[in-house]
């Protein structure tokens, strides 16, 4: 039977700034890469378009440019209200990208395999 102490040493005491590096790269990998990269196929195949309602016009006008350049956009919005929001609560920005763009690239997948499943 393991100890307190035991359970200790395999899971050490994270410090906060590492918990906040963790959220930001899971929030780059879900939100910014894992939905650009399934937008961007999804919208090459032929049984899929985008439905968002900022990305739909920009795709329509200026085509998959424009994917990249809204995430960016994206980014630095609410890397700014991440700034001006006080700590601990400023956590919850990174937190809130990282939920979000984990469903949007899980349902990007359902959607672009869904006829061939």
């Amino acid at each position: 039977m393991a100890t307190s102490a035991d359970t200790a040493d395999l899971f050490p005491e994270t410090p906060a700034m590492d918990r906040e590096q963790l959220l930001w790269v899971t929030a780059i990998l879900f939100f910014g890469i894992g939905d650009l990269v399934t937008t961007s196929i999804g919208i090459q195949a032929s049984h899929v378009s985008e439905t968002g309602t900022l990305q739909e016009p920009l795709l329509r006008q200026f085509g998959l440019v424009s994917v990249p350049g809204l995430k960016l956009a994206v980014f630095a919005g609410f890397f700014a209200c991440w700034r001006l929001i006080p700590r601990p609560h400023n956590l919850g920005v990174p937190l809130a990208l990282t939920t979000v763009g984990a469903l949007v690239t899980v349902w990007n997948a359902v959607v672009i395999v869904g006829p061939v499943l």
